[in-house]
């Protein structure tokens, strides 16, 4: 049975304290995987071009596997209702999480699916041709390293890791068990983009004038 909003106060900071710490060791092992120690580890296990067609695959299984159980974990600890909107700032919410998943949804548009996915690997493996590493959470480079700065990736170099907090933070009911999640995951998101920033620069000099040109959050391109 998942415990409803009538625990003691108690018990909500239990719960709390709870999913903070399962959503670090969440954090911790999903920043493990992303690093280029575990990816060139994969390689040396299981084969230079294996490991580089199939590591991606794996990442993402691994990730849907992980974040369903840590929502039902969140879901099953004791909490208590911070707050309930209603009338204008229930549908402000509503317009902030409706506009949370139009800019991912923007911003997958302007990804390679299925490099993403890391299905693209798995066809490269078996067609016998070269790996390219997927772009995660970045814009997609042109085979001359260029970066394609199209759609909303001109106004901010980060939509897929702003739109899930903003999806978060605009929900009209905050409980408990989401607020220590929701805060953590804006810190985590922060860290992931100056991560990913990092990773970019490293790929190709032209980051570092696409930097200067697009917001690191969102804001009018400078093109």
């Amino acid at each position: 049975m998942i415990p409803n909003s009538d625990a003691s106060w108690q018990d909500a900071r239990r719960g709390m304290t709870e999913i903070g710490a399962a959503t670090l060791i969440f954090a911790l092992w999903h920043s493990f995987l992303c690093s280029d120690g575990a990816k060139n580890r994969a390689r040396v296990v299981f084969g230079v071009r294996r490991g580089a067609a199939f590591y991606r695959a794996f990442f993402m299984a691994q990730s849907a596997l992980t974040s369903g159980a840590l929502v039902f974990f969140i879901f099953s600890q004791p909490h208590r209702v911070l707050y309930r909107a209603r009338g204008w700032k229930l549908c402000l919410g509503w317009a902030g999480q409706a506009g949370a998943l139009g800019i991912f949804a923007l911003g997958m548009l302007e990804l390679d699916q299925a490099k993403f996915l890391g299905i693209q690997g798995v066809r490269d493996f078996k067609n016998d041709a070269s790996i390219a590493e997927a772009q995660a959470q970045g814009p997609e480079l042109e085979d001359d390293g260029a970066i394609r700065a199209s759609g909303i990736f001109r106004y901010s170099r980060h939509p897929l890791e702003w739109a899930p907090a903003l999806l978060l933070l605009a929900s009209p009911v905050m409980k408990t068990n989401w607020l220590i999640f929701d805060v953590l995951t804006l810190v985590y998101s922060y860290l992931g983009a100056l991560h990913e920033e990092k990773r970019l620069a490293r790929q190709t000099p032209n980051y570092a004038a696409y930097q200067k040109r697009v917001a690191f959050l969102f804001g009018k391109p400078k093109f």
